[in-house]
């Protein structure tokens, strides 16, 4: 019922601000193909092979590559793209297991780095700079360790910091396209998250 999304994770009412020599590069390094081929050699030339025969593929250690992949229980779409990814998974010989936590136990393991891989959103805004805030400003980890908005995956820099904070310092139209297509190509380079497909804006109206 959607499409897939590009590779900077940007939904069609950005697509001004798309960055195509950031999708040239994600496209370079094999980022907006699905290719379970090209996955499984490298993962063999990494070394990561099936040792035992068990079909899944095995660590350096001996024991197997499995994880759990989360998803709100109940949320019947999303649960759905989860088990089609999960098998994909399985199909290169990486052990991932569906796991349907209720809500609140699903973001306290977000925001405390308590999960293996999981599904999430990202936030929209008037321009794509909330987008990368939520995902990439560092100040969004609490003193206590608590990842808050989108910064889930944990990885920050300083460089996209700095970029942040030069796009809220500027009016300047091409100043902050210039901005966004540089943070567009440390996301692409980096890949803190995976960006599957546009989400809808849900809302409520009435004419009356």
């Amino acid at each position: 019922y959607t499409n897939p999304s590009n590779a900077v994770g940007l939904g069609p009412r950005y697509d001004s601000w798309v960055s195509e020599d950031a999708l040239a590069m994600a496209d370079e390094m094999g980022q907006t193909r699905y290719d379970p081929d090209a996955a499984m050699a490298a993962l063999d030339a990494a070394g990561y092979v099936d040792t035992d025969g068990d079909g899944v593929r095995n660590m350096p250690d001996g024991g197997n590559i499995e994880f759990k992949v989360q998803v709100v229980n109940g949320w019947t779409d999303w649960v759905t793209s989860v088990q089609i990814m999960s098998q994909n998974f399985q199909d290169i010989g990486l052990g991932a297991v569906v796991e349907t936590p209720e809500f609140g136990a699903w973001l306290s393991n977000l925001q405390n780095a308590e999960y293996d891989v999981s599904i999430g959103w990202g936030t929209a805004g008037n321009t794509p700079y909330n987008y990368f805030r939520n995902l990439l400003l560092s100040e969004l980890i609490s003193d206590e360790g608590v990842a808050n908005a989108e910064l889930w995956h944990r990885w920050t820099s300083d460089e996209a910091d700095a970029l942040l904070s030069a796009f809220t310092e500027t009016a300047d139209a091409a100043e902050q396209q210039d901005i966004i297509n540089q943070l567009q190509a440390l996301y692409v380079e980096n890949v803190p998250a995976i960006p599957l497909f546009p989400g809808p804006t849900w809302y409520e109206y009435t004419t009356y």
